[in-house]
């Protein structure tokens, strides 16, 4: 049977069908989520997006476009936790003594870029833990484009958005990353 011929199916209420798209699937949408969510989060939005999937399935016009429709459900779905999340998530930064010695020096410096800071091991764990505290879609922005290393390109394929509109995201969330790194630092007493 065709792949969609299964979406058909699936469409009109056939749970059998449905369940092969869950298993031909879910893969997809668990690394997916990966992208722009926490690891530990990525199995219980999984199951959120496939409730969603199962009652929105009917607005699916081509089953040829199936991927791509779950690709943006998946997105807009991890877009809309971020926003009622960020506001409830603030991290303590953990640091030894020694990085944050290292990560004042860097700051402190003219030509501080995001890149540099997150070379050392140590401080990209933490740079992942602070992003979270960014408002908006700043933060997915930054993690697809600095720890996944995607192009603009893929980051607007991914997310439909104009590239112009990433870039300034992108742009922003740095400022605001920079900002939080710098209250943290001298909250710690260390910059």
């Amino acid at each position: 049977m065709a792949e969609s011929d299964w979406i058909l199916r699936a469409k009109k209420g056939d749970e059998e069908a449905f369940a092969f798209l869950v298993n031909k699937y879910n893969y997809l949408i668990k690394s997916t989520i990966a992208f722009y969510m926490n690891k530990r989060m990525v199995e219980d939005v999984s199951q959120e997006i496939w409730v969603q999937i199962y009652k929105k399935l009917w607005q699916l016009e081509d089953p040829q476009k199936f991927v791509p429709w779950v690709r943006k459900l998946t997105y807009y779905h991890c877009v809309n936790i971020r926003k009622k999340t960020n506001t409830i998530n603030k991290f303590e930064l953990t640091l030894s003594a020694e990085s944050w010695v290292h990560l004042s020096e860097s700051l402190s410096g003219e030509n501080f870029t995001v890149h540099d800071w997150m070379i050392k091991k140590e401080a990209k764990r933490e740079f992942k833990r602070l992003l979270t505290t960014l408002p908006g879609n700043y933060e997915m922005m930054i993690r697809l484009r600095y720890l996944h290393e995607l192009s603009y390109g893929e980051i607007h394929e991914l997310t439909n958005l104009p590239l112009s509109t990433i870039k300034w995201r992108i742009f922003q969330g740095k400022k605001l990353l920079k900002a939080v790194l710098l209250k943290s630092l001298k909250r710690k007493g260390v910059y």
